[in-house]
């Protein structure tokens, strides 16, 4: 090998110009890379440090070869200070073909070639090549070509892959090999990929960008409008397209990199059929026709054995589409098959609905109306991470004058942001909302009047039997008359509401013998042991900052109430939410500029979503709860009666990535004879079943955006052809009705049912229609145009008594699925009730006692929102990766300290269900005995484990939900 000062004189004696290797002193890579370029007969100059780099560099240096492995150095910098030195110079940069991630990183901050180290042998001298092409005297002199003749032929061999010109076909069919030179894979079409995607097929002109328009449909509740460029039949980049309303014209990084996902090497391309044990990722490919002919024909034969219920469909949020979404119901109905209701935030949106109704914008006012607020309170939301696309409206609120107030376990960046955060101990919401109420009341901040008026406040409810007092306990009900709750005024007139103008809402009264006490006097007294004093010490927090909230929020008015889904994952969450809407109620925070208690999205009323789920005349199949498939499973029985679940069809869904119980829903799906999942690539749930169908991405098909918090409703124009055998899920739904005898109820394109969906009562109502539609791209969602929409404004409340709720006369479960063991208390579910988390309560306060499960595992597992994903959508973005490259656990040093764990480190996470092992991040921000672990993975991106492995099917027979907080585990070093 030559020496550094043999190679330097060399060099200087040919040309006076020299290659510039950067290379870590006497390492084995160091070495290796020399001994490469040797044998291409190309001279180098090794420099130690990049500081040498940067003193030697002057104009005659023609390229510099980068060892960028170790990524870490500002590379941008340093391209920038290297070209200062010498305008001309050209830079390959070499990367571990594990940290792809980071090539466009290096494209974008100045590289010409990122190059995968391992490709080196093969392809370093091209990348020199072509990087040096504008000036070439070294390599193209005969002195060289002389010396190097059988090495300069490879390397023109090799560089045919930069010269061609690239027609679809050859650019997808050789985009592997070009991502190994350049470091543009075919999901980054930027630098070299952008070229050869606008050279055409066979011409060297650049053909005319075209331009189109959709959103994003991820579930972040977002919708954001996209403008999508087009070259050559390729989406190479997505932008923020505006809408009318200039306050909802964001994008986040999310919608920013679509083009990572739709040319992802990962990508879906065929129709898959397992060949090994299921999850063991052997699989063969087939064709549509044996994929159809194979799902079908098992059909068939479960439905003739079991029945049409024993086949099921199960749906999540992966695209929230009209036709994505609802048209696989067509085909479920038409078949009478089951299908699986998410569970996904039930006590949250269940409970919602209860309380409050459903209106067009759910029960909130649009999120513009936050302006407007004096004082907003988040209970468990966290929406700088969730709904960064919404942030600006806070931010905005808060620049005006608005308070914000953050409850929150864990110093998340809106706690930081907000004035006042209220580190509560997990789990105890309803407590704290309850004792705000018995504050509020004590002080006399209610609103009578609202109480009166639109609460079911002065109802008169029964001791009998808990019931409200009706027409008919007094007297005999006319023939046709509708049996209406009365109400009582102070001078003992009985009527109902509209015929008593001043209704009394405290006091209990004996009414023709029946002893009655009013629905408000019984939350007084359900509230009254929920003492200030009392409760700060279980909710761990200081009863002055009880105190100064609860005041702020009563009297800095109007208020708003932003709910999150923190409450929600905990068992005992839907006690939480009827107490926190029950702050609104009582104080009259609802329907007004500012005021407003509920959850904002456009529920997109605009939009016949049943003309396309539901062909005319047919049966409709029953919903069940995915959270009880197991116990589906394991009794073959449902509701009492029998059903053996023998097939689950996922569309837009992930569960075994996203859901609660994942080991059981494993055990589950083992007992299952045949799992079809549909998805753009191999995620957890695909991975585990038998047939696996590639489905189009967003932009390659013709579909309508009508929810999220834009209250727009966007047209999705078709950009692109779906690749390889990618399909709509519409398409596969044809197919599959075509093969199992439904194909006259199913023959409609895409836009046929698009634009089925436009018509009826409900777009006619709203001015919709599909051509005017599809001609503006976007329009107004279901609220009244040229206003604010604030839900109540108008005194309707779409609940089961016309009123906000927060006392319930005869709560039943959501689901009866065991009518012999399913028991609730209905007294717990009439009014906030607090019981502390079924699992996740580590310790002893006042009478609530420790859970055994605490002495062997005293941490509590929590999750937390990535802005960088949506769910599992996006986790294996590379440009994403850039920015959160793994799975952490965010953990406070205290408890991490005691167990000998250091910042950075690898720690086993587990409990008695599973164990999954993540990089420890220090954090303060958690509480003590805390775990927080940002969601979003899946199987194959931890070094162990699955985090969906620590959280059981634990549910309340009220309410099902996935309870993913309501876990304790303990962790480890490993």
């Amino acid at each position: 090998m030559l020496s550094q000062e043999s190679i330097h004189n060399n060099i200087r004696k040919k040309s006076g110009k020299y290659i510039c290797f950067l290379l870590e002193k006497n390492t084995e890579r160091g070495k290796y890379l020399r001994r490469l370029l040797q044998a291409e007969n190309l001279s180098v100059l090794s420099f130690y440090s990049r500081q040498e780099v940067l003193e030697k560099v002057n104009d005659t240096t023609q390229v510099i070869i980068v060892d960028a492995t170790d990524y870490g150095v500002d590379y941008a910098a340093f391209f920038a200070e290297l070209r200062q030195r010498s305008p001309g110079i050209a830079v390959v940069a070499l990367l571990a073909d594990s940290s792809r991630a980071y090539r466009q990183h290096m494209l974008s901050g100045g590289a010409d070639a990122a190059l995968a180290i391992e490709r080196a042998d093969e392809l370093l001298a091209a990348a020199v090549w072509h990087s040096a092409r504008k000036n070439t005297s070294v390599f193209a002199s005969n002195d060289c070509v002389e010396q190097a003749k059988e090495g300069i032929q490879n390397v023109k061999e090799d560089l045919k892959l930069f010269e061609r010109q690239f027609n679809r076909r050859a650019f997808l069919k050789g985009s592997a090999a070009a991502a190994a030179v350049t470091g543009v894979t075919v999901a980054s079409p930027g630098k070299m990929a952008t070229k050869a995607l606008a050279a055409g097929d066979g011409t060297a002109s650049v053909k005319q960008e075209q331009i189109f328009y959709g959103a994003c449909r991820a579930n972040c509740f977002g919708g954001c409008r996209l403008k999508i460029t087009v070259r050559n039949g390729k989406v190479v980049k997505t932008q923020m397209a505006e809408v009318p309303d200039k306050r909802y014209n964001r994008v986040c990084a999310r919608g920013l990199t679509h083009t990572q996902m739709m040319y992802s090497p990962d990508r879906l391309k065929h129709p898959l059929k397992r060949v090994g044990e299921r999850g063991a990722g052997q699989w063969e490919q087939i064709t549509w026709e044996e994929a159809i002919k194979t799902i079908t024909d098992t059909w068939k034969k479960i439905r003739t054995e079991l029945g049409n219920n024993s086949i099921g469909f199960s749906h999540g949020t992966g695209s929230n589409g009209v036709l994505t979404n609802n048209g696989f119901h067509r085909l479920r109905n038409l078949m009478e098959a089951t299908c699986f209701y998410c569970n996904y935030d039930s006590n949250h949106i269940v409970t919602i609905g209860q309380c409050l109704g459903i209106g067009p914008n759910y029960n909130g006012n649009e999120m513009a109306d936050l302006i407007n607020a004096k004082t907003i309170i988040f209970f468990g939301a966290n929406i700088t991470e969730s709904q960064p696309q919404n942030w600006h409206f806070v931010k905005e609120a808060q620049e005006n004058g608005t308070k914000l107030i953050c409850i929150d376990p864990v110093s998340t960046t809106l706690a930081i942001r907000s004035d006042i955060h209220v580190p509560i101990r997990p789990g105890t919401d309803a407590a704290l909302a309850m004792a705000m109420m018995n504050i509020i009341i004590k002080n006399g901040w209610t609103d009578d009047t609202f109480i009166k008026k639109s609460s079911v406040g002065p109802f008169l409810v029964k001791e009998s039997d808990g019931t409200y007092l009706r027409f008919s306990d007094l007297w005999p009900l006319p023939e046709g008359e509708q049996d209406a709750i009365v109400v009582r005024d102070k001078d003992g007139n009985i009527g109902v509401p509209g015929r008593i103008p001043d209704p009394v809402i405290k006091g209990s009264y004996t009414v023709n013998g029946i002893k009655v006490t009013t629905a408000f006097d019984l939350l007084v007294n359900r509230v009254a042991e929920w003492t200030p004093e009392r409760t700060a010490e279980l909710c761990d927090i200081p009863v002055d900052q009880l105190h100064e909230i609860t005041r702020i929020y009563a009297t800095e008015t109007p208020s708003t109430i932003f709910t999150g889904f923190g409450p929600d994952h905990y068992v005992n969450g839907n006690h939480a939410y009827v107490a926190i809407f029950a702050l609104g109620m009582i104080t009259g925070n609802i329907g007004k500029p500012g005021a407003s208690t509920g959850w904002p999205f456009n529920l997109g009323f605009n939009i016949n979503a049943g003309a396309i789920s539901t062909a005319p005349g047919s049966p409709i199949g029953p919903t069940l709860p995915q959270v009880k498939i197991p116990y589906i499973v394991e009794n073959k029985q449902y509701g009492g009666k029998p059903l053996e679940l023998r097939s689950i069809y996922h569309v837009n869904t992930n569960p075994l990535g996203n859901f609660a119980g994942r080991q059981e829903l494993l055990q589950a799906y083992e007992k299952l004879e045949l799992i079809v999942a549909s998805d753009w690539r191999l995620t957890d749930t695909a991975r585990y079943a038998d047939i696996v169908l590639p489905a189009a991405h967003w932009f390659e098909v013709e579909d309508i955006h009508s929810s999220g918090q834009t209250t727009w409703t966007a047209f999705q124009e078709k950009a692109v052809e779906p690749p390889f055998e990618c399909k709509s899920d519409w398409e596969m739904i044809r197919m599959l009705a075509e093969a199992m005898g439904y194909g006259e109820h199913c023959s409609y394109t895409d836009s046929e049912m698009l634009r089925m969906a436009c018509e009826g009562p409900g777009p006619e109502a709203f001015g919709i229609s599909y051509d005017k539609l599809k001609s503006e791209k976007v329009v107004r969602g279901a609220l009244p145009p040229g206003k604010t929409y604030l839900y109540g404004e108008d005194g309707v409340f779409k609940t089961a008594t016309g009123r906000v709720q927060f006392y319930f006369e005869n709560p039943q479960p959501d689901y009866l699925y065991d009518p012999v063991n399913q028991k609730i208390n209905p007294d717990e579910e009439r009014l906030p009730y607090f019981e502390p988390p079924r699992e996740a309560w580590p310790e002893t306060v006042g009478s609530f006692t420790r859970k055994p499960l605490a002495e062997k595992y005293p941490l509590v597992y929590t999750s937390e929102r990535n802005k960088l994903k949506t769910h599992t959508m996006f986790g294996h973005n590379p440009w994403l990766l850039e920015l959160y490259p793994e799975p952490i656990v965010k953990v406070n040093p205290q408890d991490a300290r005691q167990r000998g764990i250091a910042d950075g480190d690898y720690a086993k996470v587990y409990n008695d269900r599973g164990y999954v092992v993540l990089k420890v991040v220090f954090s303060s921000g958690v509480r003590p005995g805390m775990l927080v672990v940002p969601k979003g993975w899946q199987a194959d991106q931890f070094k162990e484990g699955h985090y969906s492995d620590l959280v059981g099917n634990l549910v309340d027979d009220y309410r099902l939900n996935n309870n993913y907080f309501d876990t304790l585990c303990e962790m480890e070093k490993v």
